[in-house]
């Protein structure tokens, strides 16, 4: 091999490496919408994927009166998602890894 192709191959190498370590990191720092269905369930939904327990908090109603005095069903509280007992700064999915955002996916969350 030539000094040349010894740099392409060391720079195709460290290439490869960056891409793999960008694509590691964006799906660490990306937000997943909450499947709306999800929120309006009573019970909202809860699992343990690889040790982490994942809850979706369903959207809390209240009941309230408009302007013609006619009572209706009000938001009071959106829902939101707890990881190990504590809300995601956003409120959503969070930092999941690869098998977490399969499985909440394939369950329709």
């Amino acid at each position: 091999m030539t000094d040349k192709e010894k740099q392409t191959a060391e720079s195709s190498n460290k290439q490869a490496k960056q891409d793999k370590q960008a694509l590691k990191d964006t799906s660490k720092k990306e937000i997943y919408e909450i499947n709306p269905g999800i929120l309006d369930l009573p019970m909202g939904y809860s699992a343990v994927i690889d040790d982490v327990n994942i809850m979706v908090v369903p959207n809390h109603y209240g009941e309230g009166f408009n302007r013609n005095n006619e009572k209706i069903r009000v938001l009071k509280e959106a829902g939101y998602i707890m990881i190990n007992g504590k809300r995601t700064s956003s409120g959503k999915f969070e930092g999941l890894s690869d098998k977490q955002l399969y499985q909440l996916v394939a369950a329709g969350v």
